[in-house]
């Protein structure tokens, strides 16, 4: 994907999120902040489980280059879930916590001050 820059360029750009900034609800429905998915892999460790959920029109868009490619991110669960492989849901993303990195350099192009 790109990224619309402050003085109106596009640049390509990697976003980068921690499972646990990312919520899950059963469902299709999605609002600002949200994102359709599909549970495609459901990995349980013992004390948390991990989803890893492929996203919605996210990759390539009307773009050829990108056709048939998809996006995957992981989410931390509770441990006991039904959850399954296949399952429709909706992946909430904390904006406030999302990385954004230069695919060239690997630069994070975000920094907080927790960051460092």
């Amino acid at each position: 994907r790109t990224l619309t820059t402050a003085i109106g360029g596009t640049r390509p750009a990697v976003l980068g999120v921690r499972p646990e900034d990312v919520r899950i609800e059963r469902g299709s429905s999605t609002s600002v902040g949200s994102v359709g998915a599909v549970v495609r892999l459901v990995e349980m460790l013992g004390d948390s489980t991990l989803a890893t959920l492929e996203l919605a029109d996210l990759v390539g868009g009307s773009s050829e280059k990108h056709k048939g490619q998809a996006a995957y991110v992981l989410t931390r669960i509770e441990p006991r879930t039904d959850l399954r492989g296949s399952d429709r849901v909706v992946a909430k993303i904390d904006a406030s916590r999302v990385h954004l990195f230069d695919p060239q350099t690997g630069e994070n192009w975000v920094r907080r001050p927790a960051d460092g």
